[in-house]
């Protein structure tokens, strides 16, 4: 009779650290864009600048409360330090700042709710709170919907809705320069005749389908003796190789996802 245990609640760079295999589907998979609410701040503030640079803004223009307007995203930064005081005492102030896969952005509530508050006023960030999540598994930063004109803390749909695309904008930028930044790895680590298809024009066949979830695909276990032949020895790198590569075929694949997910919000 097998027994079986349990791996725990893993990540697929936890897995392959440790046990020498990823999954197609991983439940416990994200990944971190900010390492802190300090870096995601610095990241949110130079992205502004670049944004003004872009569009032609005076460089004069304050950083306090300053805007920038397209297409009905508003983006601001304000009240710095404040907003990260408030992030920083969060029940889920230690979750990482990350995404995730999904079918919407509901496990990435996290790092969307924070990256709101850095793009809310200053007279705004009274206005957000933490409510539960069942799809990101802990508490999130969320804003308050004003519901009735009586009510004196909250904020208007119109303004949530705004301030989720400016968010969306700038999660989706962080998101793509990163998968940029992989691109350009890969480019430089295999060379033209020998880059396998898909790795770097976009996902293959089969890891589009495992990553949207409409097929599984086999983990590749190192689960096995190492021989002392030169052949079982190239054989086992081998297959070191490709499960590298899958695993990293895999984090281009979420974050191509976020970004699609981002776009159709933004769309929305």
């Amino acid at each position: 009779q097998h027994v079986l245990l349990p791996y725990g609640v893993e990540t697929n760079a936890e897995l392959l650290a440790t046990h020498g295999f990823v999954l197609a589907e991983n439940s416990a998979e994200y990944l971190c864009l900010f390492p802190s609410h300090v870096m995601m701040a610095e990241s949110y503030e130079k992205y502004l600048s670049e944004m003004r640079l872009a569009r032609g803004l005076n460089e004069t223009m304050s950083v306090e409360g300053a805007h920038c307007e397209s297409d009905g995203i508003v983006m601001a930064l304000s009240a710095l330090h404040d907003k990260l005081l408030i992030l920083s005492s969060l029940d889920a102030s230690e979750a990482p700042l990350a995404v995730r896969p999904g079918a919407g952005l509901d496990a990435c509530s996290h790092v969307l709710g924070c990256a709101m508050l850095l793009a809310a006023d200053a007279d705004e960030v009274d206005c957000f709170v933490e409510t539960w999540s069942d799809a990101a598994g802990h508490a999130v930063l969320a804003p308050v919907v004003v519901r009735a004109a009586s009510e004196e803390r909250g904020l208007s749909s119109a303004r949530i809705f705004a301030l989720e695309k400016a968010a969306c904008a700038f999660l989706r930028h962080v998101a793509n320069t990163n998968l940029l930044a992989l691109a350009e790895s890969d480019a430089r680590a295999l060379p033209q005749n020998k880059r396998p298809v898909g790795l770097l024009g976009g996902p293959t066949r089969r890891s589009s389908s495992v990553l949207s979830g409409k097929r599984k695909a086999p983990s590749l276990p190192l689960h096995e003796e190492i021989g002392d032949t030169p052949s079982q020895e190239a054989s086992l790198e081998a297959k070191r190789k490709l499960l590298s590569l899958q695993y990293r075929e895999y984090t281009k694949g979420l974050l191509r996802s976020f970004v699609m997910r981002c776009d159709a919000r933004l769309a929305h």
